[in-house]
């Protein structure tokens, strides 16, 4: 009896934080699009889970919820609209009872029960951070700012310590080529995006996801470059799958965080208990990766109005669009303002130089005239927030 109760208290927990999603209904809104996100969400959850009318009733009441006019972003809601209705279909194709509405969950022979549950909380952790970027305005230049911590992390684990501002102002875009640290060279060749992911992963699998992470980690490339891609697989297959929409999840930290416990698992994955023991340390890692990337993001909103209320009382809109970006990007300088905001030279330099009387940026380097700047309360946050704990 006492199993039972255990094995049902389990079973309870897996759709905890589906149940969880319905409290977004209740949450304020700004965006008229937010309804329309989270309905959807919800519908997405819901047909990964097996209940198919569940999520064909929610798909419906985001439709409804879409306003008129909705633009690029209706469209994005409407492409996973269509995607749960694909799923839907796929399970009545695959056998399911027409009128079944109970979960079914996908078994994988050799992984305990406490390693297939970490890996669906690792699916509800990856859902909800792709909506928490999504649905900020502070994220556009996200996946790039994640890219460069990635950078700075896997060169930690290969036994190079770089900071993230010297990193930010290497990979910062310059109107005429300069030098690069031939050191960190093979770190910055992944801050566009990680490579193509690897073909025809399973859709919305984080199982197959993980233990092809595993294949992965276990044979270690021989050269710097070769091992931060590899590294940068688990993100891209997330993205190929559909459980990111960008790569915003800074993983590899965790595994430096870590470094010990990863190199004693990756030792012993030859064996079944090994294997299992390293796919449930990859996805609690991924858990706690995404728990630490909401909340940063989601104070990114408090640190633009405390920025913003150093300025002029009436700040121009390439002030506020350039506080924006920093509050995501730390480190910039003319050049990149002129790229990023379309804006002159001199509007550029006149920025740089309203935002450091401010005290909002401050110079990089040691030369009186700091070409490059950067803004010590966003590196601040990052460090506060980070799985690594390192600016």
């Amino acid at each position: 009896m006492t199993e039972r109760i255990r094995a049902h208290d389990v079973d309870d927990r897996r759709h905890r934080a589906l149940d969880d999603a319905f409290h977004l209904l209740s949450l304020p809104t700004v965006d008229p699009l937010a309804p329309a996100r989270r309905l959807a969400l919800i519908a997405r959850l819901m047909a990964r889970s097996g209940r198919r009318v569940g999520a064909a009733h929610h798909a419906d009441l985001a439709r409804r919820a879409l306003p008129l006019g909705g633009g690029r972003e209706a469209v994005r809601v409407t492409d996973v609209l269509h995607r749960v209705e694909d799923e839907c279909v796929a399970r009545v194709e695959s056998g399911t009872p027409a009128g079944s509405n109970r979960p079914r969950r996908p078994r994988v022979t050799g992984l305990s029960a406490p390693t297939s549950y970490a890996l669906g909380r690792a699916r509800e952790a990856l859902l909800w951070l792709d909506s928490t970027v999504e649905t900020s305005r502070f994220t556009a230049r996200w996946p790039r700012t994640v890219m460069i911590r990635e950078a700075r992390d896997s060169a930690r684990l290969d036994g190079l310590p770089v900071a993230l501002v010297e990193l930010l102002h290497q990979a910062l875009y310059r109107a005429h080529p300069t030098h690069v640290d031939s050191d960190l060279s093979p770190y910055l060749k992944g801050v566009e995006g990680p490579a193509s992911p690897t073909s025809s992963p399973e859709p919305g699998m984080p199982t197959t996801l993980v233990l092809t992470h595993v294949r992965r980690l276990v044979n270690p490339q021989a050269t710097a470059g070769a091992r931060h891609a590899q590294r940068l697989g688990l993100v891209a297959d997330a993205v190929h799958d559909g459980l990111l929409s960008r790569p915003v999840l800074p993983f590899t930290g965790w595994l430096a965080d870590h470094a010990e416990t990863f190199r004693h698992l990756t030792g012993t994955a030859t064996t079944t208990a090994g294997t299992d023991g390293l796919v449930r340390f990859l996805a609690e890692g991924i858990v706690a990766a995404c728990h630490h990337e909401m909340a940063l993001i989601n104070a990114l909103p408090g640190l633009y109005d405390r920025l913003a209320g150093r300025l002029p009382h009436n700040p121009s809109r390439f002030q506020r669009s350039v506080l924006a970006d920093l509050v995501a990007h730390p480190v910039t300088s003319g050049p990149d303002l002129v790229r990023r905001h379309n804006m002159t030279s001199r509007t550029a330099v006149n920025t740089i130089a309203a935002f450091r009387d401010a005290g909002i940026l401050l110079p990089h380097g040691t030369t009186k005239y700091g070409r490059t700047v950067y803004c010590p309360a966003a590196l601040e946050l990052v460090h506060h927030h980070d799985t690594t704990g390192r600016p």
